[in-house]
């Protein structure tokens, strides 16, 4: 293919072989048996390992380059090596002798590959058209699921400080369409508009993928998310198994619940804090009671984070399997609040987005959003997470929420077009680049148009 052959060339060490080279071989069971062997243990994971790790490279994105061009130069040069394997492989394999050590291995590898094949093989060493063509077909189905399942987990992390309007943006992501209409509503209130806020992506200049949300609204529906909120899984392990099965739900909870009753963390957790208050009046777990507890007693928080911490990312990963593989959304989006504060967690994540504010716009909301806790409270909460400062350094794009709706809703509406551009670039995805190619040539290997 191009991109392999042309840095072949260059080196000065291109490789000579005929990719179409057919003989009077048949195709035995044995034959069959090795390449799905093969398939199974090396050609499946080293697809999907290999698909998985394009996209994420794709998703971080460069300077100066549209995120959707890069990604799409990227699948291009990607799929080309994918091919480069693909159209070759076949016309040696396997070696006619036994394999009487290592060496002898390495060796079969190359044929089966099609990177070492002997100059002197004649037409009784070589398969058929019909052989090749059944072998080829084999390792394109592993090969392409193997791509499918690399390309489709790549699920994306929002997080970002205390009261920083990260719930905003997250419903924003998810459901455009409902808030657009609440914002037109109240421009027809008003019956004025607000001027520009100054709200900036950090990680979006450049991109070129700018465009207003009724665009969106309009009937441009690429690019759903599905929202995936841990702090609701964090509240719902803290019900009871009754709450969560629906014979007595709690009031402050949207139905219907996500959480299976057996994955309950509430008798574990009334257990140890049993000398302290943290129930209501229903029996229920009192979040508030709960946070003025931990974080004022450094043991009991890391004992409560032990309970929860292993559960909540279970149910995580679940959910977010479940999404990519029987969902219908296009990208599927984790609201995670304390990412980086997780360890390693972040690392899951194909790209992480940062929800920013200065501290005292963070301060003047979360008062505004909880006005019974003190001031010192709410400067223990804001101080006790990680500095936005290390946050934004951390994350693969900011969003700056310092204004208004309007202008968080035409930055989020960036931050969508860009995430989609980084992830599908402008065209065709891997697993098409080898289902168009590789498919139209094993039809024309087993149709015979080679010979």
């Amino acid at each position: 293919m191009v991109f392999l052959s042309t840095v072949q060339a260059l080196v000065g060490r291109p490789l000579s072989r005929n990719v179409f080279a057919f003989g009077t071989r048949q195709l035995d069971k044995a034959l069959v048996v090795e390449e799905i062997a093969m398939n199974i243990f090396l050609v499946f994971p080293l697809s999907m390992i290999l698909a998985a790790m394009t996209i994420r490279i794709a998703a971080k994105s460069i300077p100066f380059i549209r995120s959707d061009i890069y990604t799409t130069m990227l699948i291009t040069i990607v799929g080309d090596i994918f091919l480069e394997i693909l159209l070759p492989s076949l016309q040696c394999l396997p070696m006619d002798q036994p394999m009487q050590n290592d060496m002898s291995y390495i060796a079969w590898l190359s044929q089966t590959w099609g990177f070492q094949c002997p100059p002197n093989l004649g037409r009784e060493a070589l398969l058929t058209t019909d052989a090749v063509g059944t072998l080829l077909t084999i390792r394109l189905i592993f090969m392409c699921v193997g791509v499918y399942l690399g390309e489709a987990f790549v699920p994306i992390a929002l997080t970002g400080g205390i009261a920083s309007g990260k719930t905003t943006v997250a419903q924003l992501l998810q459901d455009p369409k409902r808030l657009y209409a609440q914002k037109s509503s109240r421009r027809k209130k008003q019956k004025s508009t607000t001027g520009s806020s100054g709200n900036t992506l950090g990680s979006m200049s450049g991109s070129g993928t700018a465009s207003g949300l009724s665009s969106f609204v309009e009937g441009d529906d690429e690019g759903s998310f599905d929202v995936i909120d841990v702090d609701r899984i964090a509240h719902e392990v803290l019900l009871p198994p009754s709450v969560l099965k629906g014979d007595d739900p709690a009031p402050d909870v949207e139905l219907p619940y996500t959480t299976p009753p057996e994955y309950s963390l509430y008798e574990q957790i009334v257990q140890v804090f049993e000398n302290h208050d943290i129930l209501d009046e229903y029996g229920m777990i009192d979040r508030r009671k709960l946070g003025a507890v931990i974080f004022q007693d450094h043991s009991l928080r890391l004992q409560l984070n032990r309970l929860t911490h292993p559960r909540i990312l279970f149910l995580l990963l679940r959910k977010i399997a479940r999404g990519v593989f029987v969902g219908s959304k296009d990208i599927i989006c984790a609201d995670i609040p304390l990412l980086f504060e997780s360890g390693q967690l972040r690392r899951l994540f194909a790209l992480t987005i940062c929800v920013a504010a200065p501290k005292e716009l963070q301060f003047e909301r979360l008062r505004k959003r909880n006005p019974d806790i003190s001031l010192q409270e709410c400067w223990h909460r804001i101080n006790s997470q990680m500095p936005m400062e290390e946050k934004l350094k951390r994350a693969d794009i900011v969003i700056w929420n310092t204004g208004d709706m309007d202008a968080l809703s035409e930055d989020v509406e960036k931050l969508r077009r860009d995430v989609i551009g980084r992830i599908f670039g402008v065209g065709m995805s891997l697993l098409q680049m080898l289902l168009l190619v590789g498919g139209s040539l094993s039809l024309a290997v087993s149709s015979k148009l080679f010979t």
